[in-house]
């Protein structure tokens, strides 16, 4: 749905309110004239149903955090879900009933949310007339959140001139395989297309037909025939006997974006978090299911060798982004102003790419192993289900015409991401391109030093500018040299990069930068696994998934612990080590440059055998955002790379209800005593 018509619908539901709001106040005030109410039932009924409006929204939130919390701490939820997907014909109508019937309670609960204000506005103007009549906005808004379960429960196709879509009498080539694949399929209804920047495809139900969206990247590089079986797929997820699961897709998009006043879900935030749980695990459960059947229509309709060759593409499309950063090439933020060639110039990357890797990355697709996050089977598997022994690309022989339109399409969509991104341009030039180069240019000038404070912010800037060449001999040099643990960073961008390359040496450095330093283990180890699959090695993958639950424990009862600072934390006087403060603060005092107060510094006791040091900073007043957000970038550096001890860095401003004053000691650094 557009978002125009969301705000639209958000405004007729607003005046809905008002107008229910006004009618049962209306109601009140004849009452109160009257002269025969009862005021001590009207107050017994109002506070009644004050307080259970009250408390079932607390009731709400805390169940939402329960609800949350007990998912976090079940160890073996993915090999639960993992055993689901064996039954996953019956887990979906398992799965599909409980949505269906989460959506009901949601309902039910807001018609009793708009049933109560309705007769608490009532009483209210039975109680108090027509004196009160100015309070009448907390009962609109009241009825607005009341008024949750009115709303889409399906999107409507719009006869709208977005420039998005694509006139099908300027591209009937491109319509006529839509149109040829939604016959095959059953498929009946209108279809509106549009093409995005990317190499996906996918299909929505609207309601009288289709929207069907296709990546600049697949519609440029696969022929037309495979299109045609992308489309038999796509299709077959949407055909009209899957209704049902359409629409709670479409409920399931309206909660996760949700344009509600964020006050006013809060009666439903339990049955949300509830639904979008529910709702993913049936979409993980039944993934495999629904694309191999998905696979199936193109077996039945399409041909075999043409899905095929369709699939290695898509293959190709996943080893092309793993490789990126691995290769010395092109920055696109380097000119001042944005090429209008903004498609084209990355299509040119991904086949000058394609043409140079075809070989070993058809070779690679023999090895792959299925991840147990996996939505899809791999490349292998799906082709192996369409009956195709031989892995190998189908020469493409389409018209020139058909050619023509592709192009067509794709200028048409180079054109609108030219006019989206130009009034960001220069922003994201600037964090991608100007800030980066500078760093690297003023390191160069000063002679290239390699310190532990410095390093990091050279590796990361060297790789966003894609000098991936002196990017890997900086990590080497900083490995060789920056003793243990401040290297952690080096050993983690290094074995990324190695990993890339298909080098299993990154995996040694991987374990080498968790084990220095937990900062990054997250990115680490979905390195490890995703090599590990691509290239079919399942002794380490089972070492990895050994080692991740470990982490992803470590993480919900101690990491995320450190990084978070409250006033119910248990803080005590932190004692560190003999001569770690007088080293901190000696450096402290040489960034400075006027930007601090004061840098309190407490321990944070997390349980018997962990704990963490916090460093609280506050600003001077008047120092910028900028200013002020370099030199804590400068202190998180130092404290992250100036030995084994955990810190944590914070800022005083977003601390709510923390006072660091009232622990003994705890003022370590006070600019105006200096």
């Amino acid at each position: 749905m557009e978002k125009k018509k969301i705000n639209l619908f958000e405004i007729l539901k607003w005046a809905l309110a008002t107008i229910i709001t006004l009618l049962f106040g209306v109601f009140g005030m004849v009452y109160h004239d009257t002269g025969s109410y009862n005021e001590v039932l009207l107050i017994i009924i109002l506070v009644i149903l004050v307080g259970a409006l009250i408390f079932s929204t607390v009731l709400s939130l805390v169940g939402k955090k329960r609800y949350l919390s007990g998912l976090e701490r079940q160890e073996n939820l993915q090999n639960k879900l993992l055993e689901q997907r064996e039954r996953a014909s019956e887990i979906a109508k398992e799965k599909i009933f409980l949505l269906r019937k989460l959506i009901r309670l949601i309902d039910l609960c807001s018609v009793a949310v708009l049933i109560s204000v309705c007769a608490i506005a009532f009483c209210f103007f039975a109680l108090t007339g027509k004196e009160a009549a100015g309070a009448a906005l907390p009962f609109i808004f009241g009825a607005y959140v009341g008024l949750y379960f009115i709303r889409p429960r399906r999107i409507r196709i719009n006869e709208n001139k977005s420039e998005d879509y694509l006139a099908e009498s300027e591209y009937p080539l491109i319509y006529a395989v839509a149109h040829r694949a939604a016959r095959a399929i059953g498929c009946d209804g209108r279809i509106k297309l549009f093409v995005d920047h990317d190499f996906n495809a996918g299909i929505l139900t609207i309601s009288d037909g289709y929207s069907i969206r296709l990546g600049s990247y697949l519609l440029d590089n696969t022929s037309e025939e495979e299109l045609y079986n992308i489309l038999l797929h796509e299709f077959s997820h949407v055909e009209r006997k899957n209704d049902e699961i359409n629409d709670l897709i479409v409920y399931a998009n309206l909660v996760q974006e949700d344009e509600t006043v964020e006050l006013g879900i809060l009666p439903y935030i339990y049955l949300h978090a509830r639904f979008a749980f529910e709702f993913l695990s049936y979409q993980y459960v039944c993934s495999l299911m629904n694309e191999d059947a998905a696979d199936s229509a193109m077996l039945r309709h399409g041909n075999p060798e043409v899905a095929a060759s369709m699939l290695i593409k898509l293959k190709f499309s996943e080893l092309y982004q793993w490789e990126r950063g691995t290769y010395d090439e092109e920055t696109l933020f380097e000119s001042e102003s944005l090429s209008e060639d903004c498609i084209h110039k990355p299509l040119r990357f991904f086949k000058e790419r394609m043409e140079l890797r075809a070989e070993e990355w058809i070779k690679m697709i023999d090895s792959e192993i299925l991840s147990r996050n996996s939505t899809h089977s791999t490349a292998k598997m799906r082709i192996e289900g369409l009956g195709v022994k031989e892995l190998k690309l189908v020469e493409r022989n389409d018209t020139p015409e058909y050619l023509a339109e592709v192009e067509k399409a794709v200028l048409h969509i180079e054109k609108l991401l030219y006019k989206t991104l130009l009034p960001e341009y220069e922003t994201v030039r600037k964090m991608n391109y100007v800030e980066p180069k500078k760093i690297v240019d003023e390191w160069e000038q000063a002679g290239k030093p390699i310190t532990r404070e410095n390093y990091q912010n050279i590796v990361v800037a060297l790789f966003t500018l894609n000098k991936i060449e002196e990017f890997v001999n900086l990590c080497c040099q900083v490995i060789e040299n920056i003793p243990e643990p401040a290297n952690y960073f080096a050993h983690h961008m290094y074995g990324i990069y190695l990993l890339r390359t298909y080098d299993e040496r990154g995996i040694d450095h991987l374990y080498k930068s968790i084990e220095l330093n937990h900062n990054n283990w997250a990115e680490a180890m979905q390195t490890i696994g995703e090599y590990a699959c691509i290239v079919g090695k399942q002794d380490e993958l089972d070492k990895y998934r050994k080692r991740a639950l470990e982490l992803t424990k470590k993480e919900i009862n101690v990491y995320d612990k450190m990084n978070s600072l409250s006033g119910k934390d248990k803080l005590v006087e932190e004692k560190l080590p003999e001569g770690m403060l007088s080293d901190f603060l000696a450096y402290v005092s040489s960034v400075d440059a006027e930007r601090i107060d004061k840098i309190y510094m407490v321990r944070k006791v997390i349980d018997d055998e962990n704990f963490v040091t916090c460093v609280i900073v506050q600003p001077r007043k008047k120092v910028s955002p900028e200013s002020f957000g370099e030199v804590m970038d400068k202190i998180f550096q130092y404290l992250d790379k100036s030995s084994d001890w955990q810190f944590s860095l914070f800022d005083i401003r977003f601390l709510a209800g923390v006072n660091p004053g009232r622990i003994n000691n705890s003022l370590v650094y006070n600019a105006t005593k200096k």
